[in-house]
C-alpha cells in the first residue's frame, strides 16, 4: 500500500472511531464499563505498525478523545502516545502478535494508559477511576479482536 493511501485509510478509521466513540460508546456500558473506541484503534494500530506511526495515531486519538470529552488533552495524549510508541516495537523484537495475544495486549495497553493518565492528571475518585479503567481494559480487549484483525490486515507490511 502506498504511503498516501495508508494515511487516507488511517484517517478514515480515525474518523469512524471518533464517531463511534461520541455517538455509541456511552450506550454500550456493561456493568459500569464503557468501551473506548479510540483507544482500541490506537493500540491495535500500534501492534500492527512501526513505533513512529503508532505514536502519531495515538497522539491523534488522544487529541480527539480530549476534545470529545472536554478533558485534559495532555493526559489523554501523552499516556496513549508513550504506550503506543513502545508497543510499536513488539514486532521489531520478533514477537508474533496473533489475534488473541493482540486482544490481551490492547487490554494491557488500556490499563497502562489509565495508569499514566492518573499520574499526569490525578482523578478525584481514584477507586472509581481504577474500576472504570479495569472494566474499560477488559471491554477494549474484547473489541480488539475484530479491530486488530482488520488493522493488521490493512497496515502490516507484506514482508512480515
Amino acid at each position: 500500500m502506498k504511503r498516501w493511501q495508508a494515511i487516507g485509510l488511517a484517517t478514515a478509521l480515525l474518523v469512524v472511531a471518533a464517531l463511534l466513540e461520541s455517538g455509541l460508546s456511552r450506550h454500550l456500558a456493561f456493568f459500569g464499563a464503557r468501551p473506548n473506541m479510540l483507544q482500541v484503534l490506537a493500540f491495535s494500530f500500534a501492534l500492527a505498525s512501526r513505533p513512529g506511526a503508532a505514536a502519531v495515531m495515538a497522539c491523534a486519538t488522544g487529541v480527539l478523545q480530549g476534545g470529545l470529552s472536554g478533558a485534559s488533552l495532555t493526559a489523554f495524549t501523552l499516556g496513549r502516545t508513550v504506550v503506543s510508541f513502545f508497543f510499536g516495537f513488539l514486532e521489531r523484537v520478533e514477537i508474533n502478535v496473533n489475534l488473541p495475544l493482540g486482544a490481551g495486549l490492547v487490554a494491557l495497553a488500556t490499563g497502562l494508559d489509565g495508569a499514566l493518565t492518573a499520574l499526569i492528571s490525578p482523578p478525584s475518585d481514584l477507586g472509581g477511576f481504577v474500576r472504570a479503567t479495569i472494566g474499560s481494559a477488559l471491554y477494549n480487549g474484547v473489541l480488539a479482536l475484530p479491530v486488530y484483525g482488520l488493522v493488521r490486515r490493512l497496515f502490516r507490511s507484506k514482508d512480515d
